[in-house]
């Protein structure tokens, strides 16, 4: 019996790989819901936190909430097998979720009691609640939607226009943050970004109901049906494949999220910067993340969507260590160029990370189990990327008054001098652990086989080759071409390790 007889997602739209042109929606859908995310997240987020109080541990909890919400994925599989229709789940989960921001608009009136941030984090809690019963629907229902031949390249486009919406949503926001300097309802202004941020969501779950429909594969109902009794939650765990997938995707997720949370608190806080240049340098990393979409998409869909993550992941872990160089151990005259460079190279890494750990999760999960491997998947990087904040918080409490220092001194009759060659305290060692645990998350790549990918050599020539191209253009010195590669180099050596 087909999809369509047993009642599941019938209707005049139910052919799947269609006309792409057909599914512009989604990309519409992404641009409202990024010009959400720029208003309600990052930098405007942990700054409204700071403004009302928030300590490192709550920083750490707020960066937690979005990925351990996602555990309400688990329920959503339920609702999908009963309702039988992920459009219709998409829609009101998406709706209900983010009018949870409209709520934000109460925190002016309510500072400076505690049940300002109580508002704030209660907010953030139930748009990603609900947000997970949305992920959970809309991952399967767009495995179902787009070729696999042509993933790479609908998803690059796609995250190419909600990147762009971030810059253009971004650059507002902070001229209006300029504005505001020191203004003393600079917390009205918070409430009102979240106002405009949870519109632009709505709008965005409305687009989803233009969106297509897909019908479920007639095997997946049915094993959708048998998630409990034949205890179907286990199938990834059984799929060696999968499961080293799903080993990699935890760990990075554990190493990405335990120190880049605290970023904008670190900027903030310990480097004195205001919140208009930490946004502008947000911006300036989510541009050169949309000038790479394309790039990097290309490159996933002619060799590999493996060689790719782990090339940007080089990239990515490098940059966590150059963090403990920002202050050394205070704020120095090349800080803000070093926070312009890191920021340039993880938008880099940041456009190809996106790209591959999505694009490789619909690649390997099996049609005909996708809405319940796709969950697990999710439930599992999850509950990983949401113990990382917590830790960090805990660590970066842990760290605040301790040093380590490596000095060298020289003794002569003349006295004692001492030289400190070098200094990692508080913040730089939360950066250190990340850099580590970055390197061991890239190890377990090596064990993902992505079917039809080429060998990951052949992604690093071409990358040299376009590499060395560019650099032509900017120099002639060798030096720089080879410290350039270097990540590239480290990075496919990590991925190619058994």
């Amino acid at each position: 019996m087909s999809a369509a007889e047993s009642g599941s997602e019938s209707g005049a739209e139910t052919s799947p790989r269609a006309g792409l042109q057909n599914l512009r929606a989604i990309y519409m859908n992404g641009v409202c819901s990024q010009a959400m995310d720029s208003l309600t997240t990052g930098a405007i987020l942990v700054g409204l936190a700071l403004e009302l109080g928030a300590s490192n541990m709550i920083i750490g909890v707020i960066g937690a909430i979005p990925f351990l919400a996602n555990l309400f994925q688990l329920p959503a599989i339920f609702l999908i097998e009963r309702v039988q229709d992920r459009k219709k789940v998409v829609v009101w989960s998406a709706i209900l979720g983010r009018s949870c921001w409209l709520a934000v608009a109460f925190v002016p009136l309510l500072y400076p009691s505690p049940t300002a941030l109580a508002l704030l984090i209660g907010a953030v809690t139930l748009r990603y609640s609900f947000g997970a019963f949305t992920a959970c629907a809309w991952n399967s229902w767009l495995r179902d939607l787009i070729p696999t031949e042509s993933l790479g390249r609908f998803m690059g486009f796609r995250l190419f226009l909600m990147t762009a919406a971030a810059v253009l949503v971004g650059l507002g926001a902070a001229a209006l943050i300029d504005l505001w300097q020191g203004d003393p309802a600079r917390l009205s202004l918070y409430a009102i970004f979240f106002v405009v941020g949870g519109l632009f969501g709505v709008a965005g779950a409305v687009l989803y109901g233009q969106v297509p429909k897909a019908p479920l594969c007639a095997q997946e109902v049915a094993n959708i049906g048998l998630t409990v009794k034949r205890n179907r939650l286990a199938s990834p765990f059984r799929n060696r494949n999968f499961r080293s997938l799903m080993s990699f995707l935890a760990t990075w997720h554990f190493a990405a999220n335990l120190a880049t949370p605290f970023f904008v608190a670190f900027m903030l806080t310990k480097l004195g910067y205001e919140l208009t240049f930490v946004i502008l340098l947000t911006l300036f990393s989510q541009a050169v993340t949309a000038a790479s979409f394309k790039i990097w998409g290309r490159y996933a869909d002619n060799f590999s969507h493996k060689g790719v993550m782990g090339t940007c992941g080089g990239i990515f872990v490098f940059c966590l260590l150059g963090w403990t160089f920002v202050s050394f151990p205070e704020r120095h005259a090349y800080t803000t160029h070093l926070l312009f460079v890191l920021h340039g190279l993880m938008g880099l890494a940041i456009a190809g990370i996106n790209l591959t750990t999505s694009s490789l999760s619909l690649k390997l999960a099996p049609p005909e189990e996708a809405t319940s491997f796709l969950a697990v998947n999710s439930m599992v990087n999850s509950a990983a990327a949401g113990c990382a904040p917590l830790i960090g918080g805990l660590l970066a409490d842990f760290f605040a008054e301790r040093q380590l220092s490596l000095v060298l001194r020289w003794r002569s009759l003349n006295g004692t001098l001492d030289f400190n060659t070098f200094i990692i305290g508080h913040w730089d060692f939360l950066f250190l652990l990340a850099f580590l645990a970055g390197l061991f998350a890239l190890n377990r790549l090596s064990r993902v086989e992505e079917p039809g990918s080429q060998d990951p050599d052949n992604l690093l020539r071409e990358l040299m080759v376009d590499t060395s191209q560019a650099l032509r253009t900017l120099s002639s010195l060798d030096g720089l071409r080879d410290t350039v590669s270097a990540p590239f180099v480290m990075a496919m050596n990590l991925i190619k390790r058994p």
